[in-house]
């Protein structure tokens, strides 16, 4: 289930974003968790970054950016990830088709 990240995600995205077979993907280097806030905090406030949780606990999220103008019918995904520890069981693809 795709829901709009809250604060208390921050700790759980910093885990699956720092993990050392995910942040090689995406546009941080690794940091201390102490240091996250500067990641996470614009990503909340964007007001379209989604965490996906899997009985209960966040296990992927992404962040939705759409254009402006004209081509507003059109949108990126980014800061995408899955937790290592789902790979292959099928998360990736649902969190696409609610997307």
């Amino acid at each position: 289930m795709r829901r709009l990240a809250t604060p208390a995600d921050e700790q759980r995205v910093y885990d699956i974003y720092m993990h050392p077979d995910v942040v090689p993907y995406l546009g941080f280097d690794p940091m201390p968790r102490e240091h996250f806030g500067k990641v996470f905090e614009p990503l909340f406030e964007s007001a379209s970054f989604y965490v996906f949780e899997d009985d209960g606990m966040v296990q992927g999220f992404y962040k939705v950016q759409r254009h402006l103008g004209r081509a507003a019918h059109v949108a990126y995904l980014g800061t995408l990830a899955v937790a290592p520890e789902v790979r292959g069981s099928g998360l990736a693809q649902r969190m696409m088709q609610e997307a």
